[in-house]
This record gives C-alpha cells, structure tokens and sequence, in this order.
C-alpha cells in the first residue's frame, strides 16, 4: 500500500460504517489491503482512502474498572457517572480498529 503526504496538503481519510458503503464511494477508487484507495479527483485533489467500521469498534469499559466495588451491582451505587468515561477496543473489530489507527496516527491522513 502506498501513503503519501505532499507539501501543504495531506490525502484525506473517509471513515464508512460499513464496507459496502465505503466499495459504493461516489468517486474514482479501487480496493485494495482492506480499504478502498480514492484516486486524485476534484473532491479529493491529493487522492485518499476510505476505511470502514463495521459498526462500534470501541465499548465502555465495564464499570469495575473505575472502582472495584461495582463489580457487584447495588442499587445504592446507581447511577455510575465517572469523571471521565475509558474506552477499550472490542476484541471482534481489533483488526479493523488498527487499520483505522495507522491511517490517522502512522500516516497522518486527516
């Protein structure tokens, strides 16, 4: 696969939910390594890719991970409100997870 950022403008990500979405992309593309590369055209000048979901690739985490003592559910302790929600990949979308990853965080694509 082929990545590349030019000077002042960087090819662009598109994130689909699902893969037929990202396969019915209104614009020049092929697939290829589990995406969809977007040829150079008027709405993409540089090219890009499109990347799919296939729905939620992150969940909460479960709520004895901010406190052991919800691991055991108690009315009292309702509602679980945490300063600040964590989040973990599921273990099924992992792959496509990473996918996504390395085109934003590797590559640069915005």
């Amino acid at each position: 696969m082929k990545f590349f950022i030019f000077k002042g403008e960087v090819m662009k990500l598109v994130i689909a939910e699902k893969r037929d979405q990202a396969k019915a992309a209104p614009f020049p593309h092929k697939e290829q390594d589990g995406c969809i590369e977007i040829e150079p055209c008027s709405e993409f000048p540089r090219g890009g890719f499109v990347a799919w979901a296939a729905g939620h690739l992150v969940e909460l985490v479960d709520p004895e991970k901010y406190d052991p003592k919800y691991e055991k559910w108690r009315y009292e302790d309702l509602p679980i409100i945490p300063d600040r929600f964590e989040y973990s990949v599921t273990k099924e979308k992992s792959k496509l997870y990473s996918k996504i990853k390395s085109f934003v965080c590797i590559y640069g694509l915005s």
